[in-house]
């Protein structure tokens, strides 16, 4: 009897669930699925919040609170220690603020070591000193930083430093941040004597390292300078944000380094499009056009190269073009040349210039990435999969091979898009996946987890929105499940 009320009672809500109007099913043409439709769903709070804060710590850091700036910090770990992303966020901006106690704190709270290792291994290998700090010397030092980058006061913390001898022997990061100063007020000699200190006490910090290849570029014929830059391009990082930093950071020592106008002009605007700041790189490459065709090719290409990244092609073609008429072995200027032929869908042409690119082993990866991709859209996804699989056996730092192969080879997905995310944490169609996976798994709280990543990264994702629904519907049928489960008992215990 109790089985045959179970079952009516469970008919009777099936049918009125079937008919619910709380989610309208609609068809996607693109995705060619039924989504939930539902209304744009705002920022979610706890981002916004989350962003706020490290922004109001970030400028009390600059503007010298710097023991408010150290408890806000803590604060913030410590109230977001069930979020893996937030706390390697303030992992690495504490790791860099030289509040290292805070980083390992960060990082002794993080539950997935899978996504995290290569960041927490790597950020302590570029960050790190030899010897920790107490909490104390944390604050002092940190001070002097704040003074010498953000304060322009590197005279002031340079006299106030040397009053501390007892940091100066106990720590090789004040013998850095010492060598940072006399840097800054351009005294290389002293610069030279704190920076030795530093590097011989951690010979592999690569902070250090960027320091000193920077104070060591006044040396005559550089040769100091060149050495280390050799050093640090042997280093085998892979996390895409610290390969960004190496890559900008020698562009500014090889600017230090030139001795021609033409060739500081074009480190330094590289420097600028390394950071991303494609205006002010653009304006260098533009004041730097000469009479002398083999300069203005270089230039040609940069300037086409930062009208591409602000998304306006038909100047990007232009320049393209010049730098290509002059010379057609410049990386840059084919690489743009490859992305205008991918716009236009001329996948053959694309292909020709990313092939001629990757013949230069420092565009190697980049141009080996768009050729795969113009190899998918020629529908010849083979080519494009002995590209990704040469990327992950050959270079290691392909976030997106990871990615690729991970959507094609099942048995791997979650590892290398765990692998993808982890070598670039802002890679948000990574997190998206992983989060479709948790929801196919029926993990819903991880892929909660992950949706909330990828809203951090940008709320306006389309596929952020789709997977966001479909997790909102699979949550509402688990809470009338239950619900229901609970009435049938309650009914049948009658």
């Amino acid at each position: 009897m109790h089985l045959k009320i179970k079952l009516i009672i469970t008919f009777i809500l099936a049918t009125i669930i079937s008919y619910s109007a709380n989610a309208e099913m609609v068809y996607d043409p693109v995705l060619q699925t039924d989504i939930i439709k539902v209304e744009p769903i705002k920022k979610q709070s706890y981002n916004i919040t989350f962003k706020k804060n490290v922004a109001n710590a970030i400028n009390k850091f600059e503007n010298l609170n710097i023991k408010i700036c150290y408890d806000d910090f803590y604060k913030l770990i410590t109230e977001n220690s069930k979020s893996d992303y937030y706390l390697l966020l303030l992992a690495n901006k504490t790791a860099e603020f030289g509040f290292f106690d805070l980083s390992n704190l960060a990082y002794s709270k993080i539950e997935d070591l899978d996504i995290s290792r290569i960041n927490i291994d790597e950020t302590k290998k570029f960050y790190y000193p030899k010897k920790y700090l107490n909490k104390q010397d944390t604050i002092i030092l940190a001070e002097l930083y704040s003074n010498i980058i953000y304060n322009d006061q590197a005279k002031e913390s340079v006299q106030e430093l040397e009053r501390y001898p007892r940091l100066l022997k106990e720590y090789d990061y004040a013998n850095y941040m010492l060598a940072l100063g006399y840097f800054k007020l351009n005294d290389i000699e002293k610069a030279k004597q704190y920076i030795d200190i530093a590097t011989h006490i951690h010979p592999t910090n690569l902070n250090y390292k960027i320091l000193k290849a920077q104070i060591y570029t006044t040396e005559k014929k550089g040769k100091t300078t060149k050495k280390l830059l050799k050093e640090i391009d042997s280093e085998k990082f892979k996390l895409t944000s610290i390969n960004n930093k190496i890559k900008a950071s020698n562009e500014y020592t090889l600017y230090l380094l030139a001795t021609k106008p033409n060739d500081k002009d074009y480190h330094l605007g590289n420097f600028y499009y390394a950071e991303g700041d494609y205006i002010k790189a653009n304006r260098i490459f533009m004041s730097s056009i000469t009479k002398n065709k083999k300069n203005n090719s270089k230039m040609y290409s940069m300037i086409s190269r930062c009208y591409l990244a602000q998304g306006d092609y038909n100047k990007a073609k232009e320049y393209a073009e010049k730098a290509y008429a002059i010379t057609q072995t410049d990386p840059n200027c084919l690489i743009t040349l490859g992305d205008i032929a991918f716009q236009k869908g001329e996948y053959k042409s694309s292909i020709k210039y990313y092939r001629d690119a990757a013949s230069k082993k420092e565009y190697k990866q980049e141009a080996l990435e768009k050729m795969a991709s113009s190899y998918i859209k020629a529908s010849n996804t083979k080519h494009a999969t002995d590209i990704y699989k040469d990327l992950i056996d050959n270079f290691g730092t392909s976030y997106i091979a990871y990615y690729k192969i991970a959507l094609t080879t099942p048995e791997k997905e979650i590892d290398y898009l765990k692998k993808s995310v982890a070598i670039n944490l802002n890679y948000q169609e990574g997190w998206i996946d992983l989060a479709r996976i948790m929801i196919d798994n029926g993990n819903l709280k991880l892929a909660k987890d992950y949706l909330t990543i990828a809203n951090y990264l940008d709320d306006n994702n389309f596929r952020y929105y789709y997977y966001q629904s479909l997790l909102k519907k699979k949550e509402a049928e688990l809470n009338n499940y239950k619900s229901n489960d609970r009435i049938i008992n309650k009914v049948a215990n009658k």
